[in-house]
């Protein structure tokens, strides 16, 4: 039989709602908006040269080429915005940035879009000389 005349004390409530809050983070994170100067592809990865709009400073974005990178289909004067956390200043104080300290967020249609040119035009290249 269930005892239906259960009450949880408010003091309860607001404790668990405290625990929850604090397991999952207050992080806000502030944008930094950017322009992409220009890219440098290399052997073992890629370096996005940016300027900040606010602050004029000019920074290295680097990143190790994965199969599926799709940085190397950006092109001058795209526009990129890192996200940093609020609480962390590592954004001002640094000049080289990489993607285990900030999160590089940028138009994936856009480079999706140019990435499907690539593969056309390959495509394209590859049946023209077969004929």
């Amino acid at each position: 039989m269930k005892n239906r005349n259960i009450r949880i004390r408010p003091i309860y409530k607001t404790l668990a709602l405290g625990a929850l809050v604090a397991l999952a983070g207050c992080k806000r994170k502030i944008e930094h908006k950017n322009v992409v100067m220009f890219v440098d592809e290399e052997k073992c990865g890629i370096s996005i040269y940016i300027h900040d709009i606010e602050t004029g400073a000019d920074r290295v974005y680097r990143d190790y080429c994965d199969a599926d990178n799709i940085h190397r289909y950006l092109k001058a004067g795209d526009t990129v915005s890192i996200k940093t956390a609020k609480t962390e200043t590592f954004y001002d104080t640094r000049k080289v940035l990489n993607k285990r300290r900030v999160d590089f967020v940028y138009n994936e249609d856009t480079l999706s879009a140019r990435h499907g040119r690539e593969i056309n035009n390959m495509m394209n290249e590859r049946l023209g000389k077969t004929r």
